[in-house]
Parts: structure tokens; sequence; C-alpha cells
């Protein structure tokens, strides 16, 4: 292996030394959101299991709109990220957990709401 090959490589710095791992602040980060997002969900949804009427409906249904939100935001940092070139498999590992989560959201809440 010639000394210019060597620089091609991505994982090896001019020197030859292996270059450090990134840190795992947009792991994090993706989690605390999932995690946020479902529990403000949740919230939500007691809320509206304590109250009748059109807040009981307003709150289920606002609930389901909360982890959407969660997921597009998640989306709209994953393709940031991809254009800055950073990890944006996390983030869209995220948003496609939440939108799974939606799906399965959305459709109790409507059950419930038309109960």
């Amino acid at each position: 292996m010639s000394l210019d090959s060597q620089h091609d490589l991505p994982q090896q710095a001019p020197g030859g030394e292996l270059e450090p791992e990134m840190p795992r602040v947009d792991l994090r980060r993706t989690i605390l959101q999932v995690v946020g997002t479902v529990c403000l969900a949740t919230l939500f949804a007691v809320g509206g299991a304590l109250t009748s009427g059109g807040w009981f409906t307003f709150l289920v249904l606002g609930s389901a709109v909360v982890i959407f939100l969660g997921a597009a935001s998640l989306g709209v940092q994953a393709f940031r990220s991809q254009r800055s070139g950073g990890r944006w498999q996390v983030y869209q590992g995220g948003m496609w957990a939440l939108l799974l989560i939606f799906l399965l959201w959305v459709f109790s809440a409507i059950g419930a709401a038309m109960a």
C-alpha cells in the first residue's frame, strides 16, 4: 500500500492513525426526542380521558398530532444532517419509530373519539 493510497481511506487520518469515533450526541438527542414526544402525547391522552365532550375529542386527537409533529421534526433533522454530512441515519430511525407509533396511536384515537 503506497503512501498516496493511504490517504484515500476514510477511516485513516493522514498520519496513518485511526480517527476518533463520532460522539453519540445525535443518538442521545434522538432518543430523548422520541421519548419526550411519546410522553407529551400520553399527557394529552390522559388529559382527554379526564374530560368529556369537545375537549375529550380535541385532546385525544391532539395526542396523535403531537406524535406526527415529532416524527416530522425528526425528518427535518435527518434531512439537514444528511445535507451537512452528519449521521442522518439516527434521525431517520427515530422518525420511522415515531411514524409507526403514530399509525397505532391515530387509529386508537379515532376509535376512542368516535365512541
